[in-house]
């Protein structure tokens, strides 16, 4: 009985909400889309790209979207990280969200680290109608966990050769005093 009625509250809050959505104009929802700091793309459902916000398009220094508006997704990632992009396609193509963080350069080459989500966009009828992608630039979080790991590298380093230099003394001072 409770299960029936919690369901049918969730499924009234998502009319409300569909309600709401097809109240808003295209221009409203690019204006939202185009609001965030992230790169937020639409991609179809054969993977090629349809949308990318101006913020996105900034962050990735694409001067004229029109320059790869409909090629592939993948195209537009270094080949060591390519395979990321058809495993992600493939979670979303059954229902599900997926994540991932890889290394892509910018259309100008500049280098870059991204956390990746992977999201299905539905229609009514739960068909898989695009696919949301939001990439926000962790560059600086990278390079900083790569400078703490050859920090703590070095004091493993250094640690060692005092515990050497420490048993060689102890060595030679044991040698002097027998």
């Amino acid at each position: 009985m409770r299960h029936t009625a919690l369901k049918k509250e969730i499924d009234d809050q998502g009319d409300i909400a569909l309600t709401i959505l097809g109240d808003l104009t295209s221009s409203f929802l690019k204006s939202v889309l185009d609001s965030s700091p992230d790169c937020i793309k639409i991609i179809g459902v054969d993977g090629c790209l349809t949308y990318m916000s101006e913020n996105g398009q900034e962050i990735m220094e694409v001067d004229d979207f029109a320059m790869i508006s409909g090629r592939h997704w993948a195209s537009l990632w270094p080949d060591d990280n390519r395979h990321l992009i058809p495993d992600a396609l493939a979670q979303v193509k059954h229902g599900r969200a997926c994540r991932f963080e890889a290394h892509c350069p910018t259309a100008k080459g500049r280098d870059r680290w991204w956390d990746v989500s992977v999201s299905p966009v539905i229609d009514e009828e739960g068909e898989l109608q695009q696919i949301l992608s939001i990439s926000r630039d962790i560059t600086q979080r990278v390079r900083h966990e790569q400078e703490l790991k050859d920090k703590e590298a070095e004091l493993e380093r250094l640690a060692r050769r005092q515990a050497q230099e420490l048993r060689q003394m102890k060595l030679k001072m044991q040698a002097i005093a027998s």
